[in-house]
């Protein structure tokens, strides 16, 4: 009878190291996905707006200035949409409100009077129950938006040395391929934001 053959497995340890280096480095992604969503959603703005705060600059302001111009166009252009937008709706919901015993008819109205009554307290209860949520969900957006805008403000002040800080963690015979392809990939981007927004 034939003696079984036995197969030996060996892993060597850098394997193991590789191994444990690349499911910590993917549970730390994980934990930090909110701030890299904010970094790229900056870098997408920095991208977009950089060929405008370029312009600028030539024509002799500050860099500073440039970008908080853009800013303030942009707050003046949201406030502008907002003021056109917001009181043709309440308007318009306020003028459904007081219409809708009109509407349903008065006959259905009264039949379903107490039942929309109750169903309108349970709703009140359930919803001013959610009132901490969502003003905590809202604080947070605000928030996140303004970091936005401060980290978009930064990267457009200091590109450069965002860029050279970023290719810094790369060996030296690779940092000018390297910082090509990021400029190449930000003009793309910005190229494909003002295409979506003009």
């Amino acid at each position: 009878m034939a003696k079984p053959s036995v197969v030996k497995i060996e892993i060597a340890p850098k394997t193991i190291f590789y191994v444990f280096a690349t499911v910590f480095l993917a549970w730390f992604l994980w934990q930090v996905k909110a701030i890299l969503f904010v970094f790229f959603i900056s870098f997408i703005l920095m991208s977009a707006l950089s060929p405008v705060v370029d312009f600028l600059v030539k024509l002799r302001l500050p860099r500073a200035i440039s970008v908080l111009l853009i800013y303030l166009t942009f707050i003046i252009g949201l406030v502008l949409l907002l003021v056109s937008v917001i009181p043709p709706v309440v308007s318009q919901t306020k003028d459904l409100i007081s219409s809708l015993p009109l509407l349903l008819g008065k006959a259905v109205f009264d039949n379903y009077s107490q039942n929309i009554t109750d169903f309108l307290s349970r709703e009140f209860a359930r919803v001013s129950g959610q009132a901490l949520r969502v003003t905590v969900n809202l604080a947070t957006g605000i928030f996140s938006i303004f970091t936005v805008l401060v980290i978009t403000f930064y990267l457009l002040l200091n590109k450069e040395h965002f860029y050279q800080t970023l290719i810094g963690f790369f060996p030296l015979t690779q940092q000018e391929r390297i910082k090509k392809g990021i400029l190449r990939v930000e003009k793309k981007l910005g190229f494909w934001v003002r295409g979506q927004l003009f």
